[in-house]
């Protein structure tokens, strides 16, 4: 009687959503201030809000493991638009993140916001690159 022997490969463990996501907020805290985890399997309460001329699409939500309301925009919307694909890059785990300050504005609160309408997004108050249509 022959016995065979299989070789056995090792594979990297998968972390379940909880702890993924637990992943994802710690990455988030430590991010420099212009990249933002912006991956909308991230975000919930995800509400459209308005479209500047530039094509950019706003919109308020809350990450996962947050309360806080925020305006900003989502990588997959980037992505399909090649004007802003190069603000796109992928973390390890898989999501994607958005470098604020290449496409000239920044993540605000929704508090923010409803103040101050699109200066609350720009990078700067002397800016005029993000604008309603």
């Amino acid at each position: 009687m022959t016995v065979s022997k299989t070789k056995k490969t090792y594979q990297k463990p998968t972390l379940d959503k909880r702890s993924k996501l637990s992943a994802i907020s710690a990455v988030a805290a430590v991010s420099p201030l212009v990249k933002k985890v912006s991956d909308r399997r991230l975000k919930r309460n995800i509400t459209a809000l308005r479209q500047a001329t530039n094509g950019l699409k706003l919109y308020s939500f809350q990450y996962h493991w947050s309360d806080t309301v925020y305006v900003g925009v989502m990588a997959q919307d980037l992505l399909e638009q090649p004007q802003f694909s190069h603000a796109v890059s992928k973390l390890p785990e898989g999501y994607y993140q958005v470098d604020y300050d290449s496409l000239g504005i920044r993540m605000s609160t929704y508090e923010e916001w409803t103040t101050d309408g699109f200066l609350a997004v720009q990078a700067n108050a002397t800016s005029n690159s993000v604008s309603a249509v």
